[in-house]
């Protein structure tokens, strides 16, 4: 992934992030699908089923399987040594830092890019293909659409603030250059 993305041009901001969603897609889709079918290959009823719902049904496994047992960590992150033998828990778990870790990569690099595209169809179209990209990976439980949100309404948000900050003071600009005379009143009839 790190050689693909460092491929991509930077030059453009719109152009580097299209292409960076589409290579965020197309590589997440194909590891998860292939992780899965691998280490989890029961584990797929339901194509809309999340990695929350993987890890909560290994999490009822793990709790029936140790009662009694000692606690190894914190309740979300702990993982007997015994569990370690069976895997499934595990498989998740690994699973699911993984995605965390990409879907953080890639919310800062929104953080960065986003600021710099300066106008509002091409934001409107980046959020349309990253809502596209985050439908298709939902199909394998990488449901990322939610925290897509806050980046583009940033960057929304931060156009629209530039673009009228640009716009009151090219009127302020104007009103100072333009000299007002009005007729007195005693003149007119």
């Amino acid at each position: 992934f790190e050689q693909a993305e460092s491929a991509l041009p930077r030059d453009a901001p719109v152009d580097y992030l299209l292409k960076y969603l589409d290579l965020c897609r197309v590589l997440w889709h194909d590891t998860a699908t292939q992780y899965l079918a691998l280490f989890l290959p029961t584990a797929r009823t339901q194509p809309e089923e999340s990695l929350e719902a993987l890890a909560a049904a290994a999490e009822e496994e793990t709790d029936d399987e140790e009662a009694g047992e000692a606690d190894w960590g914190v309740g979300a992150t702990a993982l007997p040594p015994a569990e370690l033998l069976r895997g499934r828990s595990l498989s998740v778990r690994l699973l699911a830092s993984w995605a965390a870790e990409s879907v953080r990569a890639l919310l800062h690099i929104l953080g960065a890019y986003l600021p710099k595209v300066g106008e509002g169809a091409y934001l409107a179209s980046l959020s349309a293909h990253a809502a596209s990209s985050a439908a298709s990976l939902g199909r394998v439980g990488l449901s990322v659409g939610a925290l897509l949100r806050r980046p583009f309404r940033e960057a929304t948000v931060g156009l629209f603030d530039r673009n009228l900050c640009a716009a009151v003071e090219h009127w302020r600009r104007h009103l100072a250059a333009t000299h007002w005379s009005a007729p007195l009143a005693a003149v007119l009839p």
